[in-house]
């Protein structure tokens, strides 16, 4: 069960944090220039489910270790290709689940520019 305001709250609180880190602690997932571009790829259809394309974009993660490590984003039909630079995950990208613990959502992850200062 999710308390009313919750998730509005948890986002503002994300917010301010990331505010006050300055990218320094948050984790950082970074598009390079080759990457601009989205790749599609098609699910044929399955027993009663119908095919469908999965939309994807390359993006690499810094998790703290010496380099990189390569991810996909999954973007919408019509989504817009993220461009170069530094994002972070946006805080609408998290939910609290049924036993109050804090996760990122199944479908719909979105990242953010970090704003360097």
């Amino acid at each position: 069960m999710c308390v009313p305001g919750m998730r509005s709250m948890l986002g503002t609180y994300i917010e301010r944090v990331s505010m006050k880190t300055k990218g320094n602690h948050m984790l950082k997932i970074e598009i390079f220039k080759e990457n601009e571009h989205i790749e599609t790829r098609s699910i044929p259809a399955k027993d009663d489910k119908p095919a469908r394309e999965i939309y994807e974009q390359v993006a690499y993660a810094h998790l703290g270790g010496k380099f990189p490590v390569e991810m996909k984003l999954q973007l919408e039909k019509g989504q817009p290709a993220y461009v170069t630079g530094l994002y972070t995950i946006h805080p609408s990208s998290f939910i609290i689940n049924q036993y109050g613990s804090l996760e990122l959502k199944r479908f719909g992850l979105l990242i953010a520019p970090i704003e360097e200062k």
